[in-house]
């Protein structure tokens, strides 16, 4: 089957930044319809976005199981945008990074309202019809 550059979407991905401590963060831009609660809220509710990604030693052939967290803070920029900040324990963990751009911009928006834009890019670009 030949495939053309019109078939496919390119979403802006921001870089994943590796932190001090052995960690790596990659901040996402979300623009909403609705107007954002103010910081200590958002800080509060971004606590349900936190996931755990277990690698069993059965399963992957592995020396030990395998924990990876994941966790979100987020700064408000102003009443309509936020930078949401997924960091990680483990750097270039391609589990979590998928995580950021499939399931966590669904979640995001079950929790903060609807979402207009994330990094420039359309809600439809991100978050698919039958995630939410």
């Amino acid at each position: 089957m030949d495939y053309s550059d019109l078939q496919f979407e390119m979403l802006n991905i921001p870089r994943s930044q590796i932190l001090g401590d052995g960690k790596c963060c990659i901040r996402y831009i979300y623009r909403f319809i609705n107007v954002l609660p103010d910081q200590d809220m958002m800080s509060s509710l971004a606590k349900q976005l936190e996931y755990k990604f277990t690698f069993s030693k059965e399963v992957y052939e592995l020396p030990e199981d395998v924990d990876i967290y994941s966790w979100v803070t987020t700064e408000r920029l102003n009443d309509y945008e936020a930078i949401f900040i997924l960091s990680k324990n483990e750097p270039d963990e391609l589990v979590t990074f998928m995580y950021g751009i499939n399931s966590l911009p669904a979640k995001i928006e079950n929790v903060f309202g609807t979402v207009e834009s994330i990094q420039g890019d359309s809600r439809g670009m991100w978050i698919k019809r039958n995630s939410t």
